[in-house]
């Protein structure tokens, strides 16, 4: 019997090499960004549409109890403490101030409200006394665009 020689086969990469590819795949997914619209030019969050007031934030998978300072709205300092997300879902106290430094601290608030946004939906925005979650004639609305890990 003849036997070809064996022919030398390029190295394999192990396979840790394979699962670093897979989650490098799926870290690097676009990020979530929070938005504010106005409700008059943009009642239904198109990305499309007006924008208005606040630019887009980018949650960045911030975990519970994380601050992000949304910078001026139209009356006052804004900032976003995370309670809480589901996959869909972020709920969160939104903090507004008239000290640019004040942050999620209540102390410091003028006001502060527990506000929801989620991925594919335009949400009433929840300002104000009783406005509960059937708010319907709030002048902004909330949305969530992107994908990826909210927090």
């Amino acid at each position: 019997f003849f036997f070809a020689p064996a022919v030398p086969m390029a190295p394999r990469p192990p396979h840790c090499a394979w699962l670093l590819i897979a989650l490098l795949a799926v870290c690097t997914r676009a990020e979530v960004t929070y938005h504010v619209f106005p409700a008059a030019l943009n009642p239904t969050c198109d990305p499309a549409g007006g924008q208005g007031g606040q630019e887009g934030h980018p949650l960045n998978a911030a975990p519970a109890g994380f601050c992000h300072n949304l910078g001026k709205g139209r009356s006052a300092y804004n900032s976003l403490e995370v309670i809480s997300c589901s996959s869909k879902c972020l709920c969160f106290q939104q903090y507004a101030s008239s000290n640019p430094d004040a942050g999620c601290n209540r102390s410091k608030a003028l006001g502060y409200n527990v506000k929801e946004a989620c991925l594919g939906k335009c949400m009433a925005d929840c300002n104000g006394i009783n406005c509960g979650a059937t708010a319907t004639d709030s002048q902004t609305r909330l949305a969530l665009l992107g994908e990826g890990q909210i927090c």
